[in-house]
């Protein structure tokens, strides 16, 4: 099953919480970029939850693009390093072409990669800005989705493909890589003393986990933390991300939601229409700029129920009337003398 990718039609993009951003985003962009490179497509798409109202969540969006970057040219960000240090290990590859090598530097030089925050209205979601990316597709109608997801929120792969894939016509196919973090669960967990004792050189990238990170601000281990961000960031915005996420973890309450585990796969990817056993037949209908809801499918989506004898306050009325009636059926006996 082939697939025509083009830097039109094509969206290739995650969706991620980083509060805050990490080395170990990092290793999920990098692989954003890689699949970009193979596909032929110059940008990236980041969607950043906007969700900021408790110490779990210490930072603003705005606050993380500012470490990302907001786009390729800010050099300092943790993205321009990133793509850096991808050219320079291209640059030292032995096995590779130079032609090859020649290629794939142009390309990541030409990379974009393209931090957004989830709109700030009340009720919007990460399917919110995807929405928006592809209303802003405007007359596009073979557009292409490839997510890239860590395996703790693998479902919402399957999420994407039947809000969107299976319901709005223009969508032509759904792709995605899910990405496992072996090493997260268990750094996460090291107590204070265990923190103090290891060197952040011996830590695996896909160990810095967000949670990670708001440990080394919530133990007061700023030494630490600079350890972790110095290969990316200069030291004011060490400094400012240090204190903005120290303000969250100790201002903000405590986050009484309990995250949900993914759960499995239930669609086999790619699914292109056409070709894949899943298509269903769709009405046309598109995704409208702001609306946050998914596209209506009049054909597929089964009427909503309704009360055929009517509600509790309904039956009430309808008693009430029935008892009127009968008593203005009764005969007066005045009339009758």
């Amino acid at each position: 099953m082939s697939i025509n990718y083009t830097n039109n039609n094509t969206i290739i993009f995650t969706l991620a919480r980083m509060n805050p951003p990490t080395p170990g985003h990092l290793h999920l962009i990098e692989q954003l970029i890689e699949e970009a490179i193979k596909i032929n497509v110059d940008h990236v798409y980041i969607i950043l939850s906007k969700t900021n109202d408790n110490n779990e969540n210490p930072i603003s969006c705005s606050e993380k693009i500012n470490i990302l970057g907001a786009n390729k040219d800010i050099i300092d960000s943790m993205s321009a390093v990133l793509i850096k240090q991808m050219i320079m290990k291209i640059t030292q590859d032995q096995t590779i072409d130079q032609s090859d090598k020649n290629i794939k530097i142009s390309r990541l030089s030409q990379m974009n990669v393209i931090p957004l925050c989830v709109p700030n209205i009340k009720g919007a979601t990460p399917f919110s800005a995807l929405g928006n990316l592809i209303y802003n597709m405007g007359e596009i109608n073979d557009i292409n989705l490839f997510l890239i997801i860590g395996d703790d929120r693998a479902d919402m792969l399957d999420n994407i493909a039947s809000g969107f894939y299976m319901k709005n016509p223009r969508i032509h196919s759904i792709n995605g890589i899910v990405l496992g973090r072996t090493d997260m669960a268990s750094y996460k967990k090291l107590t204070q003393q265990q923190l103090q004792m290891i060197d952040m050189k011996t830590v695996p990238i896909s160990a810095f986990s967000a949670s990670f990170v708001r440990n080394l601000v919530k133990y007061g281990l700023k030494d630490k933390f600079t350890d972790v961000y110095s290969p990316y960031l200069n030291l004011d915005k060490i400094n400012e991300l240090y204190l903005e996420i120290e303000n969250g973890i100790h201002n903000l309450p405590d986050n009484k939601k309990k995250e949900t585990p993914s759960k499995p796969l239930k669609y086999i990817y790619p699914l292109i229409k056409g070709q894949s056993v899943l298509d269903v037949p769709v009405t046309t209908s598109e995704l409208q700029l702001g609306k946050n809801k998914l596209p209506y499918d009049a054909e597929n989506t089964p009427a909503k129920k309704r009360r055929l004898s009517g509600g509790r306050k309904t039956k009430k009325f309808n008693k009430k009337l029935k008892k009127n009636n009968r008593k203005s059926k009764k005969p007066n006996r005045k009339s009758r003398k």
